[in-house]
C-alpha cells in the first residue's frame, strides 16, 4: 500500500510517497514528471523488503516550487532534506532522466548518504560522466 505525505521545507512542502519497510530506495522521476511515474514500482520493490520512498521534485506533482532559480543541485538538497525529515540515513537513489542527474549531485552533495545510485535514461554531461560519477547497477528484485 502506498502511503504519501509533505514534509515541510523553507521553500514551502516537498509531496513524496512511500511503501515498505527495510532497506531504502529512493526514486527521482523526470521532468515535468511526478512521483506517480513510480506508481507501479513502489509496491513491487517494497513487496520484496525495501522501504521505498518517490519524491515530487521540487515545482512538479504536489511539490512546492523552490523561490528563485531552480537547479539541480538546489533540486538534490531539497530531496536530501526531505531524506533527513524522513529519517533515512542511508539510501540507494534511483533516477530517470532529469532524476538521474539530481540523483549524482544528491551523491555528490552527501556521499555518505548513499549506499548506490542507479541512473536510467540520464543524460552525460561534457567529457562523458555527470560530475565524475560511474553508473553503478544493482539487482534489487529477485
Amino acid at each position: 500500500m502506498i502511503e504519501t505525505g509533505q514534509i515541510p521545507l523553507d521553500h514551502g512542502p516537498l509531496s513524496y510517497a512511500a511503501a515498505g519497510d527495510g532497506p531504502a530506495v529512493v526514486f527521482l522521476h523526470q521532468t515535468p514528471r511526478s512521483w506517480d511515474e513510480y506508481r507501479d514500482v513502489l509496491p513491487r520493490l517494497s513487496s520484496s523488503g525495501y522501504r521505498t520512498i518517490a519524491f515530487d521534485t521540487p515545482g512538479f506533482g504536489g511539490s512546492a516550487a523552490l523561490t528563485g532559480e531552480p537547479t539541480i543541485e538546489r533540486w538534490a538538497d531539497a530531496a536530501g532534506r526531505g531524506l533527513d525529515a524522513l529519517s533515512i540515513d542511508r539510501a540507494a537513489i534511483v533516477g530517470h532522466h532529469t532524476g538521474g542527474v539530481i540523483a549524482v549531485e544528491l551523491d555528490v552533495q552527501r556521499p555518505q548518504r548513499t549506499t548506490d545510485v542507479v541512473l536510467s535514461s540520464t543524460q552525460q554531461a561534457a567529457g562523458g560522466a555527470v560530475n565524475g560519477a560511474t553508473q553503478t547497477v544493482h539487482k534489487l528484485l529477485p
